[in-house]
């Protein structure tokens, strides 16, 4: 179910990708959380993407779905619902991040 551009030397299965990331010692805060942005934000467009396939009629997204769900206002009842498929899409794109030991600079 992925569809963008292929890499031979990429596993195109979510769950074998891991995204590694590695800075250096010099790497400021703010770009760090930047990238760590950036690399969640990638895998919510795939998630929201794969939601609103498998669930049409929900009228969300999964960021909203899985925001609604978190919400400690929503009904217990509302959760028992969202959470089967909060969980599938959850399986089909699990977010891998691993942080490599950051780089010596000279």
């Amino acid at each position: 179910y992925c569809q963008g551009k292929r890499d031979p030397k990429s596993s195109d299965n979510p769950d074998k990708a891991i995204i590694s990331l590695k800075n250096d010692r010099e790497t400021s805060y703010k770009v760090y959380i930047s990238v760590q942005n950036e690399l969640v934000a990638a895998y919510n467009d795939l998630r929201d993407r794969e939601f609103t396939l498998l669930y049409p009629n929900e009228s969300m997204t999964f960021v909203e779905a899985n925001k609604k769900y978190s919400d400690p206002r929503t009904s217990p009842e509302e959760k028992e619902r969202l959470d089967p498929m909060l969980d599938k899409i959850k399986l089909m794109y699990p977010q891998k991040l691993s942080e490599a030991e950051p780089s010596k600079t000279n």
